[in-house]
């Protein structure tokens, strides 16, 4: 079924045009720099100074503080572990939209699935894990794709686990709500079927039968996590963030809940050269454990 239809950086301080606000200075920087490093293995470059500055301003007005360090060293604190959290949230960068990487979706309907349903009965569950994701865009297509591929009225059974360490994007993913941006690559007739348009509010709610069939939790990357071996991961435009020593401990995780012959989608930019004995290269971001 057709399913789919300048940033300046600055080394010393940065301003906004609106005096009153505070400058984000080269030390406070560095600061949340290794904040993000040590707790989400996210390495900031120069370059999201502006980003961080932005972002970060906004929980300084909330909270009345007059600079980052002050914010810094509230944080800091064992008592304001849920700032902490929220810090981290507003840092994590989350833009994403339904069936992006067109060639994982159509390797997933011609290719993956076919032989899966070659190789197991239908009393077996096929597992997805959405690694890194976001509002849940990534993980909704997938379920409507395999509301498509795996009929349960037929007798197929399937799961979806999506985890991202923002809690914020997975409240929001729950709602199952998006914008036009968001589903601006779906099929118009597969809108009409998975979707309910309200117009005045100019949103696309993901009808329940579909969004039930994701499970979202909090996940650090970093973490081990346990239980069943998933068939397919995705973990698309994630390892771009992470240095190499990062990556080893994210690509170790992922590799423990990847059973033999299963699939790993990446980014167009993510590579696994410490890893790539155990995978089998199939396209250019899609590799097969072996």
């Amino acid at each position: 079924m057709k399913l789919l239809s300048k940033q300046k950086s600055e080394t010393r301080s940065v301003t906004t045009k609106a005096s009153a606000k505070p400058g984000l200075s080269r030390l406070e920087f560095n600061l949340f720099k290794e904040l993000m490093y040590t707790h989400a293995g996210i390495r900031f470059s120069d370059a999201k100074a502006l980003l961080m500055h932005n972002r970060l301003s906004k929980r300084l007005g909330t909270l009345g503080l007059c600079s980052f360090k002050q914010y810094y060293d509230l944080i800091m604190r064992p008592e304001n572990a849920d700032e902490l959290s929220e810090c981290l949230n507003v840092l994590t960068t989350n833009e994403t939209f339904f069936f992006r990487h067109k060639e994982h979706w159509d390797f997933l309907a011609e290719t993956l699935i076919p032989e899966w349903k070659a190789g197991h009965g239908r009393e077996t569950k096929f597992r997805v894990w959405s690694a890194a994701a976001s509002i849940g865009a990534e993980a909704y297509s997938a379920a409507m794709l395999l509301h498509e591929l795996l009929p349960v009225d037929e007798g197929y059974r399937f799961s979806i686990d999506a985890t991202d360490i923002n809690q914020n994007v997975l409240d929001q993913a729950k709602r199952a709500e998006f914008d036009d941006y968001a589903v601006q690559k779906i099929d118009k007739k597969v809108l009409g079927k998975y979707f309910i348009h309200d117009v005045h509010q100019k949103s696309h709610r993901l009808k329940p039968e579909v969004a039930s069939s994701v499970n979202f939790r909090r996940q650090n990357l970093l973490e081990p996590s346990r239980g069943a071996m998933y068939d397919l991961v995705f973990l698309c435009n994630v390892l771009i963030y992470f240095d190499e020593a990062s990556k080893g401990a994210v690509m170790k995780h992922i590799v423990s809940r990847l059973r033999r012959g299963s699939y790993l989608f990446l980014g167009g930019a993510d590579n696994i050269p410490a890893h790539k004995d155990q995978f089998e290269r199939v396209k250019s971001t899609i590799h097969r454990k072996t």
